[in-house]
């Protein structure tokens, strides 16, 4: 997309890789507004809840507070994301962020969406349908109060 935000003419390039994204223009309402200079990528991210055990349970677990789960979508000056995208194709690579970051890019982390799932096997899709079905206007999903 191509954007004018404070007399920056910006060449935006916005991955969205499968995902349940109902509040996707406010994700990208920030990234507009933080993407305003090149060598920037902007990623949604979200704490992670989930207890995470390496496959090998005599390490010591994983420290939550220093793991982010990360979103989309995630937005990058096009020409910086294709120019990284033209390098070497490196096994450790799991996302556009991690082929950014490589390239020298700097991530700029903005807040996530908690029901901004992943869409990735058949039963993500039964949970996007849920969601989907008792979501309000805005894309949240309401609370049952107690």
């Amino acid at each position: 997309a191509n954007r004018n935000l404070a007399d920056h003419d910006l060449n935006l390039d916005l991955r969205q890789q499968g995902s349940l994204n109902r509040n996707a223009a406010v994700i990208f309402r920030f990234a507009l507004l933080d993407a305003s200079a090149p060598g920037f990528a902007i990623v949604p991210v979200t704490p992670v809840t989930d207890t995470l055990r390496y496959q090998d349970f005599h390490l010591p677990d994983p420290d939550r507070s220093q793991i982010d789960a990360v979103q989309t979508p995630q937005v990058f000056i096009a020409s910086d994301i294709k120019e990284a995208y033209a390098n070497a194709y490196e096994l450790g690579f799991t996302d556009d962020v991690s082929v950014a970051i490589k390239h020298g890019l700097k991530v700029r982390r903005i807040p996530g969406l908690k029901y901004n799932i992943k869409l990735t096997t058949p039963e993500d899709i039964v949970v996007a349908e849920q969601l989907i079905s008792i979501c309000l206007p805005d894309g949240s999903v309401p609370v049952r109060k107690k």
